[in-house]
């Protein structure tokens, strides 16, 4: 791995994360050591906004003061929005830095609101004087960016995806993911979701087969074997893969390397409902 990759990665480890509430939330950017020749990929992050509150979420995530006191507004109650929090842009000619960080507001636990807020303000600040750093090996293109995507903000959900990307000669893509129960006003854990620990076999299961298919399907398509797919399907990891969408459906997204070569990027496996419908404590989350 890259030296400089490395160190940008040792510096996000180092962000004091609040307490074990959020190890989840934002995550290590635990370095995978490639196994392929890395290849730039394309991507783009864009915010998604329910059809029915789209005019009115445009003012308000754009407006603090205005989110802040629409969330008092008993009828409002759940509405959590998610505004830009620190924003930290650089431009030379070989280097640039377009660093963004979420801040959520209308969460009815002002504490909890303000350690995901400081957690995030954190991280976004330890990229850029990483970048800093970096920015210093004069002739190298460096490019480093992160950014924030509401995946699912319903009445009863809130997914937050948080991206860090780092460019040099080639391309390196990290998600993590917030998912919170609005209405419980905390966060949802992977095993929270079941009965006992079967869950993590049925799902270990399904990816594999859903790997097995789109390489037949595909010939461009490649993943780990077995035995390196070990420690990245781990219950432990998956805990930190998981998300639910706007389907109500449960999805494992993998960052580069981390199942295939760097080429594929980040890979996402939606788990059939079905599947898991009788492990489930109760169909609060997914249908």
């Amino acid at each position: 791995m890259n030296k400089d990759l490395k160190q940008l990665k040792q510096a996000y480890q180092q962000v004091p994360i609040p307490d074990k509430e959020l190890d989840q939330m934002i995550q290590n950017l635990s370095a995978t050591k490639p196994k392929k020749k890395r290849h730039p990929i394309r991507w783009s992050i864009a915010a998604t906004i329910p059809v029915l509150l789209a005019i009115f979420l445009v003012v308000v995530t754009t407006n603090e003061s205005l989110a802040r006191a629409m969330s008092d507004v008993p009828i409002l109650k759940n509405i959590i929005t998610v505004i830009t929090g620190k924003n930290y842009q650089e431009k030379t000619k070989t280097t640039e830095a377009n660093i963004k960080t979420p801040k959520l507001s209308g969460i009815q636990n002002p504490e909890l609101e303000k350690k995901l807020n400081d957690a995030y303000d954190k991280t976004g600040e330890a990229l850029y004087k990483e970048y800093q750093r970096s920015s210093q090996n004069h002739g190298e293109h460096f490019y480093v960016s992160s950014d924030y995507q509401e995946i699912t903000n319903t009445k009863k959900l809130l997914v937050l995806q948080f991206t860090v990307q780092e460019t040099r000669a080639s391309s390196y893509t990290e998600h993590t993911y917030l998912v919170m129960d609005k209405q419980k006003m905390q966060r949802v854990e992977l095993a929270d979701l079941f009965k006992n620990d079967r869950y993590a076999k049925l799902i270990q299961a399904n990816i594999q087969e859903q790997m097995k298919k789109q390489t037949e399907a595909d010939p461009n398509k490649i993943y780990w074997d077995e035995s390196e797919l070990k420690a990245a399907l781990s219950k432990k990891h998956l805990a930190k893969r998981f998300y639910i969408n706007a389907k109500n459906e449960l999805v494992f997204s993998f960052n580069d390397y981390e199942v295939a070569p760097g080429y594929m990027g980040t890979v996402s496996f939606v788990i059939p409902t079905s599947l898991i419908q009788n492990d489930l404590k109760k169909p609060t989350y997914l249908k």
